[in-house]
Parts: structure tokens; C-alpha cells; sequence
């Protein structure tokens, strides 16, 4: 099976193997690839080496195409499925299915949240001009993670809560004007979401806020790797509610070469099932992504409220397009908004680059989600 590298993502794998093993008494054996890799690398590359792999749903519709998955709807039950996805919180479930059939069951759920630390700030921010003045206000306590993939997730988010296309300057305009004048506030710049994370749980420095940023529960509660643990709450506003964050988390998927699919199937479900994800996952460090546990007292308790602070952005979390040209647009289009962002290109000639990257992709309307 293969997972990525982070605790969020070991820690429960590691424990539901010494479960699974002491209830059914298969070998469950486990690798790991990297944030990066687990974002950007296509299925099709990884996949005929293991028989269950973690994946990014933005990858559902190009492994559909690649024939580089089998779908859970031939080797699981539709009344298994259809609990799957009656427990799952926000769109988690939907977002593995493509074409008539579920390519992935959620594992972990997660979307773009604020984190900020409590004993550096007195009120948060309610609004997105809440931020900027905040980051004039108090130089350096105001970041965002800017690895090119997370910039761009950034800018969509910020054109959803709007409630507007992230091609179209109406929406794209304002959003890249925040980012730019963000990233000129910040001072520096943070790449990979755990970096940043690990900045504003550190005991010494200023970084008081991460305003957009995929939620990592490790970093709720101390650690080995947490001195202070941050607060994680509903993203501030553009007056729509906390809605438009983009969706994140991982889901299990089969490899079709796989001579175990039943196996592989029952594991993947029984991980993904409110009961394992209340009693292995969540103790372990992981996001859940069955509804009953996010409402749960005990596992809120457990972890500083992460889960009930963030639910109501999660349920209006909104999806990446699913298109197969998808995993290529991102990185490169993420490259491209870090650059111009950088190099003071005029906001409306940003948004019209993206959109003629996404034609240039084949990313048609049809496809916008």
C-alpha cells in the first residue's frame, strides 16, 4: 500500500495495519511518497506497484481515462457505498466519483481553512480586508504557503468565496490584488503547507495567522514537532459565509493489476468506515472523513476542537474541475501565478494568462465545477 509522507497520513496508515492484521490476520505492507509527489505525480506512474494506494481526487478523472484504477463499484456492495457516502463529510465522497463509477473511497478530508495562533491574536479576521489590514497593522504575523500548486489553490478558493469563476476578472482580479499585496506584507515566503504550519506552532518568532491553508489536524495539539499548537477555524469572507474553499484530503484507491481487489476493497472500506475512522484514525493523528466523526465531542475534545471549528467550511467546500488535462494545468498554471505574482504583472493580465493556460490544457467550461 502507498501512502505520503507526512503524520497525518503514517500515523493512521501504521495503526489501521496493526489493526487490520490483529482482526483479519492478512500482512498489510506500507510505502511512501512525498507531499509533492502525492499532489502532482499521475497515478498511472505508482500504481502497478501496489495493490491500495492514497491519492489526490484531482487525479480521478485522468486515472479513470489511463484505465489506472479499478472502481470500487465492481468489487463492493452499492448498499456499502451508499453508507460511505451518507457518512462522508462535505463532498469528499463525490469527488471519487467520475463517469458513472467510484474510483475512491475518502480517507481523509480536508479543504482550505484558516490557522492562527490565539496567544498572538486577539480577534480574527472576518473578512479578507480584515486580513490585509491586520498585515499592515503588524508586519510579518500575516503568511500564506506559497508552493506554486497551493498559490493557485489560494486563488480559486479566493474566486469561489466570492462566488465567481476563477478565469473571469471579476472574480480573479480581486483575488490576485489580495495575493500580491499578501505576499508583499509577508516578507518571506512559505512553501509546502506543513512548513508554514510548523512556523506558526514554533515557540519563538511572530507568525500569528495563516488566513488560507489545507488543514493538518498534527498541528492542533502538541508534539514532538509542535511547541504551540495552533487554532483552526472557518476561513474569513468575501460576504458568501466561509464557502468556496477548495476541497482536499486523500482517498484509497485500487490498482487494476492488483491480484487482491476483494482484499484490497475490504480494507479500503473498512479504514474508511465511521467506526474505524472514530477509533484508529482519529486517535492517530488523522482527518477523518466520515461527518459523524467531525461532530463527535470525544475526538473534537482530543484535538482542540480542529474538526467543529472547521465543519462549516468543509460542508460548503467546493470541488477542483474533474478533467483529466486537470493534473497537468495545476502545477504548471501554480508556476506560472508564482512568477507573475512576483513580477508585478498587472492583476487582469494574471487571470487572462490562467484562462489561456486552461484553454491551452483543453480545460473547457464544461468542465468548470
Amino acid at each position: 500500500m502507498l501512502g505520503w509522507d507526512h503524520p497525518r497520513c503514517t500515523k493512521p496508515l501504521t495503526a489501521a495495519k496493526a489493526a487490520w492484521e490483529v482482526r483479519t490476520g492478512d500482512t498489510v505492507h506500507l510505502a511512501f511518497r512525498t507531499l509533492e509527489q502525492f499532489g502532482d505525480q499521475p497515478i498511472e506512474e505508482v500504481v502497478g506497484r501496489h495493490d491500495l494506494l492514497v491519492y489526490d481526487h484531482p487525479h480521478v478523472a485522468q486515472a479513470a481515462r489511463a484505465r489506472a484504477l479499478l472502481p470500487f463499484d465492481d468489487v463492493l456492495p452499492a448498499d456499502t457505498l451508499e453508507q460511505h457516502a451518507a457518512d462522508a463529510v462535505g463532498p469528499s465522497h463525490r469527488s471519487y466519483h467520475y463517469a458513472g463509477h467510484q474510483w475512491g473511497l475518502a480517507a481523509d478530508a480536508a479543504c482550505q481553512v484558516t490557522a492562527y495562533r490565539p496567544d498572538r491574536l486577539e480577534t480574527i479576521p472576518a473578512t479578507w480586508d480584515d486580513v490585509l489590514e491586520l498585515a499592515r497593522r503588524r508586519p510579518g504575523t500575516v503568511a500564506l504557503p506559497m508552493h506554486p500548486t497551493h498559490v493557485l489553490c489560494a486563488y480559486v478558493t479566493l474566486c469561489r468565496n466570492r462566488g465567481g469563476d476563477w478565469r473571469e476578472p471579476g472574480a480573479g482580479v480581486p483575488a490576485i490584488e489580495f495575493l500580491r499585496a499578501l505576499q508583499e506584507l509577508a516578507g518571506r515566503e512559505w512553501w509546502e503547507p506543513p512548513a508554514i504550519l510548523h512556523e506558526l506552532t514554533r515557540r519563538e518568532g511572530v507568525l500569528a495567522i495563516v488566513p488560507i491553508v489545507f488543514g493538518y489536524v498534527p498541528y492542533a495539539v502538541s508534539g514532538p514537532d509542535v511547541e504551540v499548537p495552533c487554532t483552526f477555524c472557518d476561513l474569513p469572507s468575501a460576504g458568501r459565509g466561509p464557502s468556496g474553499a477548495l476541497l482536499g484530503g486523500a482517498g484509497f484507491g485500487i490498482s487494476p493489476t492488483t491480484r487482491h481487489p476483494e482484499a484490497a476493497a475490504a480494507f479500503a472500506s473498512w479504514f474508511c468506515s465511521g467506526e474505524a475512522q472514530r477509533t484508529v484514525v482519529a486517535p492517530a493523528g488523522g482527518q477523518p472523513a466520515s461527518r459523524a466523526c467531525w461532530s463527535d465531542g470525544a475526538t473534537n475534545g482530543s484535538w482542540n476542537d480542529f474538526f467543529a471549528g472547521t465543519l462549516a467550511t468543509m460542508e460548503a467546500a467546493s470541488v477542483r474541475p474533474q478533467h483529466p488535462r486537470w493534473p497537468r494545468f495545476q502545477p504548471e498554471a501554480g508556476k506560472y501565478l508564482a512568477t507573475a505574482l512576483r513580477g508585478g504583472e498587472p492583476p487582469a493580465a494574471i487571470v487572462a494568462g490562467l484562462a489561456h493556460l486552461a484553454v491551452r490544457h483543453g480545460l473547457g467550461d464544461d468542465h468548470a465545477v
